[in-house]
């Protein structure tokens, strides 16, 4: 069995233990690095170039170019599929990594890796230069993100909604009102809700409600003067945030 490929799979799997657990930074850092620039590449590398056809020059700006491809690539796609975290993100590059070197293993199991003798000079050149570009994409990559993250933070909001119903059998003077809302803000969010005619508050709720969840309810409201609105306002975290005006239809 080859013990360079052995080696990398052993160091992805412990970079991904230390990225799922809690571990000292200057640890987590040690064994992130390797996975960011190096393991991905070096596994990806395996497979196109058998060993003793490339030299260490080449072979060294493959595995690194690579490995910043996956990168860029594999967090472009993260991040518009489920969003990028830590945790994802290093799952997809161990992941990456253990495939490609277990494919190496299987296609070059026993040839030891050694170097050729003579460096062609056109090739470092191309390898540079894809270096270059790879850069380039990553820093896209990472550009391209903040602006997602920035799209998605400007519009989360609430649904907030005040309508009048027939549901149910109403008594004379009565009018049936539902009241609601669904939180898109993204994270868990605390809500306050008041009902108020006339100024007077007839209805008053406190709720917390997380990302995608909805709460509403139904009432009736007897004795509504003509042209008096149904006044609905909603706070979020402490600040004013909605306001909804209902003239009841009798």
């Amino acid at each position: 069995m080859r013990r360079d490929l052995a080696l990398v799979i052993a160091l992805a799997l412990a970079a991904l233990v230390a990225a799922l657990l809690p571990a000292p930074t200057w640890l987590s850092a040690t064994l992130l690095l390797p996975l960011v620039l190096i393991l991905p590449g070096y596994a990806l590398a395996a497979n196109f170039f058998a060993p003793r056809t490339v030299s260490r020059i080449e072979r060294a700006v493959y595995v690194v170019t690579l490995s910043i491809a996956i990168v860029a690539v594999g967090g472009l796609l993260i991040q518009l599929v489920l969003g990028l975290s830590r945790g994802v993100w290093v799952a997809f590059l161990a992941a990456t990594t253990i495939g490609a070197a277990w494919r190496a293993l299987r296609r070059y199991p026993d040839r030891p890796l050694q170097w050729p003798a003579v460096v062609p000079w056109p090739l470092p050149v191309a390898g540079v230069a894809f270096l270059i570009a790879a850069v380039i994409a990553a820093l896209a990559v990472v550009s391209a993100g903040d602006g997602l993250r920035e799209a998605q933070a400007k519009i989360r909001f609430t649904d907030f909604w005040l309508v009048t119903t027939s549901a149910g059998a109403l008594a004379p003077g009565e009018e049936q009102l539902e009241v609601g809302l669904r939180s898109h803000e993204g994270r868990p969010s605390r809500f306050g809700l008041r009902l108020s005619r006339e100024g007077q508050v007839f209805f008053s709720r406190s709720l917390r409600l997380r990302a995608g969840e909805s709460w509403e309810r139904s009432f009736a409201v007897t004795d509504t003067p003509p042209d008096v609105p149904v006044v609905a306002t909603l706070t979020r975290d402490g600040e004013r945030y909605r306001r909804l005006d209902l003239v009841p239809q009798r």
